[in-house]
């Protein structure tokens, strides 16, 4: 938990049996009448405002906008966002497996872009999503229990997906956690797929080409890496041998969370940062870096 003199910010875990499609929850409550961060390239988040706006820069251009209960879709690279506050918030992490099973949206396609409740649920689900902001204004509810009601709206949204498909996603980010930088050709083999059926799949849950995946992942990983106080020198090591040179480094990083690597920890907390820490990933295991990652991707 973190509060500081500009907000609040909590991560609470998934609720029992929800973890493959939930990474967590978590609540967010500022005084503060303007906030300026960027957030980082991240999986898909189901937020409920019950006070104050916010305004995102989408990668790729336009500005996504919040309501009282939407969908902020997967996003494929870090955007600045404006908060006008007061603000008093909750929000559900969706894994990939989750966003895909509750709403069924290609993230290639629907990545990058806010999304109002009922663009993406049928109306029984989008209604009890709407109805938690004003409960959450008025007191009828706090903002844990606010995120405890969303949660359950996703657990009644969610859809089967085929197995071969969640076989594919667990497995990927099984193969994610092997290594800073896993050779592709051991997913294809792995799950007995083409390079091109890879591609398409990997577009499909993950938006972008399979090595796109892993420079995004790697990319989130090193900084949540680096900004660990308790860093050894032996784990730094193994970050920057992930990397051809330090610009390569330093540009990933910055691309994917908008921040260079020494300013991932900064004097006072930061929003952005804090997404960052470790109870905001379910399937991610952020610190499985055993292998070292000595092979360097574009």
């Amino acid at each position: 938990m973190v509060d500081s003199d500009k907000f609040r910010f909590r991560f609470l875990p998934a609720p029992e049996g929800l973890s493959p499609f939930i990474d967590s929850l978590y609540t967010f409550e500022t005084d503060v009448s303007e906030i300026d961060d960027i957030l980082p390239a991240y999986s898909a988040q189901l937020i409920v405002y019950a006070r104050g706006q916010a305004t995102m820069e989408m990668p790729g251009g336009g500005t996504g906008r919040s309501s009282e209960a939407y969908f902020l879709t997967p996003l494929l690279e870090a955007a600045p966002f404006h908060l006008s506050g007061p603000v008093r918030a909750a929000g559900v992490s969706l894994t990939a497996r989750g966003w895909a099973a509750l709403s069924g949206m290609p993230v290639d396609e629907y990545g990058n872009r806010t999304m109002d409740a009922a663009e993406v649920l049928e109306g029984d689900l989008a209604d009890r999503l709407t109805a938690i902001a004003p409960a959450l204004r008025d007191g009828e509810i706090d903002a844990e229990g606010a995120a405890g009601l969303m949660a359950e709206v996703v657990r009644d949204g969610l859809k089967p997906l085929r197995p071969q498909h969640v076989q594919m996603i667990e497995r990927t980010f099984a193969w994610l956690n092997s290594d800073l930088n896993p050779e592709i050709a051991d997913l294809e083999k792995e799950l007995g797929l083409s390079a091109r059926q890879l591609q398409r799949l990997c577009r499909r849950f993950f938006g972008r080409p399979t090595k796109g995946v892993v420079t995004r992942f790697r990319a989130i990983r090193s900084a949540t890496i680096l900004a660990d106080p308790n860093l050894t020198a032996e784990l730094r090591s193994k970050v920057t041998d992930a990397y051809y040179d330090q610009a390569h480094m330093i540009h990933e990083i910055q691309r994917y969370t908008g921040r260079t690597p020494k300013r991932l920890s900064p004097d006072e907390p930061h929003l952005g940062v804090e997404t960052l820490g470790t109870g905001g990933y379910g399937n991610i295991d952020l610190h499985a870096v055993e292998q070292g990652g000595k092979r360097p991707i574009n």
